[in-house]
Order: C-alpha cells, then sequence, then structure tokens
C-alpha cells in the first residue's frame, strides 16, 4: 500500500495507542508521532481518524511527562529507601 496509504498510516496509529494502552510510553510517541504527520497531510486536520491520532499523542506526551525521571544505577530513591 505504500508508506502514505491511510490504511498504512492508520495501522501505524493502532499501533501507537496499543503501546501506549501498555503503559510502553516511550515506544507509543515516536508511532503516533509518525502517524499523525501523515494523516494531517493525506486526510486533512478534521478528519475523524486524523483528530483520534492527535488525542492519542496529546496523551502519550501527558503520561511521559507525568513519569518521574529514571533512577541511574548509583542514585539513591526519593522515597528514602535506597533502592
Amino acid at each position: 500500500l505504500g508508506d502514505t496509504h491511510p490504511d498504512t498510516l492508520i495501522s501505524i496509529s493502532n499501533l501507537g495507542a496499543l503501546l501506549y494502552a501498555r503503559g510502553e510510553y516511550a515506544n507509543a510517541e515516536p508511532l503516533l508521532r509518525e502517524a499523525l504527520e501523515g494523516v494531517r497531510v493525506v486526510l486533512g486536520d478534521n478528519h475523524p481518524n486524523t483528530r483520534a491520532t492527535l488525542q492519542n499523542m496529546l496523551a502519550c506526551k501527558r503520561a511521559l511527562a507525568a513519569r518521574p525521571p529514571k533512577q541511574g544505577p548509583n542514585e539513591r530513591c526519593a522515597c528514602g529507601s535506597g533502592k
């Protein structure tokens, strides 16, 4: 079908949404970004699939921003347990 075919873009968006639902935000974000860029060009900003992909992308970005930074191997936990 090709990289810019609507079905391909929707499949990429769906995979990103699945990864988001599994809590794999860092893996979901680039897929959702790619899909959003594509559907905006191919389908337009007002298409329902574009809007759904945008909503998923925004939710993913919020989830990424809300996560605490990962602890390095030599850093102590902020909770005081040392783990």
